[in-house]
């Protein structure tokens, strides 16, 4: 084992971030790899979440929790919000702050349901027994939810906290995820 900090420090910006490069990762393997569509969807629902939540919390934490904090009765612990409720959230420009509202075409909403339910939550929260998922549309999924990424990412309040050479990655690692992801998927 490697001489490693005792600490591992993430924040939801870094968190996001690391989502991010795993889909780019996974994605890069897609050619070779039966499996890597698990990952990338996995990922790709890490990094959208991520930089959703960070774009909606602009320094106030009860913007990404259920209930606000001075609502939580004793003991009770706060919960953040789910994936389709932060996504409703960052297309509500009283939420999140006129031109940095996210605007959704209906294919991109269907995109977000489709990674979430189809895709994301059947590999993450695996019921025993044999099924088959439909990969065909995977990677039109994909490439909405990168173009939604870079929209959290680099037009919202989360990206007063990115360095600039995190913002160059995030650009990089979503142009490069599309350009594997085959022609009509680089643009955006």
């Amino acid at each position: 084992m490697t001489n490693q900090s005792e600490w591992l420090r993430s924040d939801e910006q870094t968190n996001a971030l690391d989502y991010l490069e795993k889909a780019h990762f996974f994605i890069s393997r897609l050619a070779n790899d039966e499996w890597a569509w698990k990952w990338v969807a996995i990922a790709l629902h890490g990094a959208l979440y991520g930089f959703a939540i960070s774009a909606l919390k602009q320094g106030n934490l009860d913007n990404v929790l259920k209930k606000p904090i001075a609502k939580l009765k004793k003991g009770q612990k706060p919960e953040l919000i789910s994936l389709p409720e932060a996504m409703k959230r960052c297309q509500d420009p009283s939420v999140i702050g006129g031109v940095r509202a996210l605007q959704l075409s209906p294919d991109q909403k269907r995109s977000v349901k489709i990674l979430n339910e189809d895709l994301r939550n059947v590999f993450q929260h695996f019921v025993p027994g044999g099924r088959s998922t439909g990969m065909s549309g995977a990677p039109a999924v994909a490439s909405d939810c990168l173009d939604m990424i870079l929209h959290l990412a680099l037009n919202t309040h989360g990206a007063i906290h990115l360095s600039e050479e995190q913002k160059h990655s995030i650009r990089f690692l979503a142009s490069d995820s599309k350009r594997i992801l085959g022609p009509g998927q680089a643009g955006g």
